[in-house]
């Protein structure tokens, strides 16, 4: 009977997310965006750091963005991340080769060291903050500005079997809470509020407060 009862909430997870990456095809050409983030290069052949900003200026606004406070794990693994990124903006191929190995031994240290995976092939915007770190994935196709991430937080596919652009794009200033999933091909709208534990499947409106799973809007008069 458990055999059975296992069985069946997997279905129904199955089903949830398969759904709603099929609506979230199906819609994405006639609904309006949430967001003006637009969605990352997931190649890994470019240098997806903010344009116009040298390195040295974006890893000093990350440092200040933490607080200049160097026991902020969050911003080591932004600084490996903004380092990931401006070497492949390198054009000499040997340089761009050591660099290269020096950003994958860093990348696995820091991962390892803060519980934060944050691979370079994400797009991240300006100003994201991690107020807390561990059980940390953030596989996205774009992060926009001024976002805030909290502790064990997975943002990726929806499912393993998914293809690798099935990820979804997470607006400017967007608050998530511990233990948020935000998966499959969506959209985050920005302004928006991700509570704790809320399973984010579905693309939602600006300023909306998002909690449960599968998570939905907060109506005005609950907030």
């Amino acid at each position: 009977m458990a055999a059975q009862d296992h069985n069946n909430d997997h279905a129904n997870v199955v089903d949830l997310y398969g759904s709603e990456r099929s609506r979230a095809r199906r819609d994405s050409s006639i609904r309006p965006r949430v967001t003006t983030v637009e969605p990352g290069d997931l190649s890994g052949t470019k240098n997806q750091n903010p344009e116009g900003m040298p390195l040295r200026e974006l890893v000093l606004e990350d440092w200040r963005t933490h607080d200049s406070d160097p026991s902020q794990l969050g911003f080591w693994a932004l600084a490996v991340h903004r380092f990931g990124n401006w070497r492949m903006g390198v054009e000499n191929p040997k340089v761009r080769a050591g660099l290269s190995a020096a950003y994958k031994a860093l990348y696995q240290g820091v991962t390892i060291a803060t519980g934060i995976d944050l691979p370079y092939s994400t797009k991240i915007g300006r100003r994201v903050r991690f107020w807390h770190h561990g059980g940390t994935v953030i596989s996205a196709r774009a992060v926009g500005d001024d976002v805030v991430f909290r502790h064990n937080t997975t943002v990726g596919v929806a499912r393993t079997d998914a293809p690798v652009n099935d990820k979804p794009v997470i607006g400017n200033r967007v608050d998530v809470g511990v233990g948020a999933a935000i998966l499959g091909p969506i959209e985050v709208a920005d302004d928006s509020a991700i509570g704790a534990n809320a399973v984010v499947v579905k693309t939602n409106l600006p300023g909306e407060v998002l909690v449960g799973i599968p998570a939905r809007p907060l109506k005005k008069q609950q907030r």
